[in-house]
């Protein structure tokens, strides 16, 4: 081995004298370009390191994310139904909840007793088109007591459409399109809400074949305001 000749090991520069004989004079320089060259080396290597955790924790976090998504959530819901999904529709709401949109009172029941078992019944609800409109007509007649309306129709849940009579109808368009976006806010699983304003005799005539079609006993009450039909006790104007 050459005394007083560096020898790189590693990251290290070792230098070996005789005790009696004094340093070489230009190793010190050599020595200290060395350190130079080797500390952006430990600083890029700690760079390298952070960015891999926080790379990972954006993995994480994201996978997390996708884990919770509220279309990972309606995804399980709908296998949970199982080979019974095709009646009903699951809706992600606005409000982190999910809707299961059923046809009648019979799937209503079911699917209820379902998301029970399942431990879905705290961020799930069961809606169908008799019960909404039972909320919302609670809900117009406290804050629209004077609306000429019909029915809330659900044949596209995630779009339902309101009718109003167009004959008794006193509402401008904005206020028309104000009440759009209070609906909407009622029903967090709708995307929209469109009125449409519909003929007293027109909506009187689809309102009876419906419930001929259905074979329901009605009677039919013609009034200065309207039509009303009588459902077994219940009316529907």
């Amino acid at each position: 081995m050459q005394l007083n000749t560096p020898i790189q090991v590693g990251e290290l520069l070792i230098l070996i004298r005789p005790e009696s004989e004094p340093w070489v004079p230009e190793q010190p320089e050599k020595l200290e370009t060395s350190a130079k060259k080797n500390e952006p080396r430990f600083k890029n290597g700690i760079v390298a390191a952070l960015a891999g955790f926080f790379i990972l924790g954006i993995g994480t976090v994201g996978t997390l994310w996708i884990l919770n998504s509220p279309q990972r959530q309606a995804a399980e819901l709908d296998s949970l139904l199982g080979q019974e999904k095709e009646r009903f529709q699951v809706l992600p709401g606005r409000d982190k909840m999910l809707y299961v949109a059923a046809q009648n009172e019979r799937d209503t029941l079911w699917a209820r007793q379902v998301l029970a078992r399942g431990d879905y019944d705290k961020n799930a609800r069961v809606i169908n088109e008799n019960e909404e409109n039972k909320r919302i007509s609670t809900w117009l007649d406290t804050y629209y007591p004077q609306l000429a309306y019909y029915r809330l129709h659900f044949d596209e849940p995630r779009k339902p459409v309101f009718w109003l009579s167009r004959q008794r109808n006193t509402m401008s368009k904005k206020e028309l399109e104000v009440l759009s976006q209070k609906l909407r806010a009622l029903m967090p699983y709708a995307d929209s809400v469109n009125i449409t304003l519909m003929d007293d005799v027109t909506a009187a005539g689809q309102a009876e074949a419906g419930l001929k079609q259905q074979a329901l006993p009605y009677s039919r009450r013609n009034h200065k305001g309207g039509v009303t039909f009588v459902i077994q006790g219940r009316s529907m104007m």
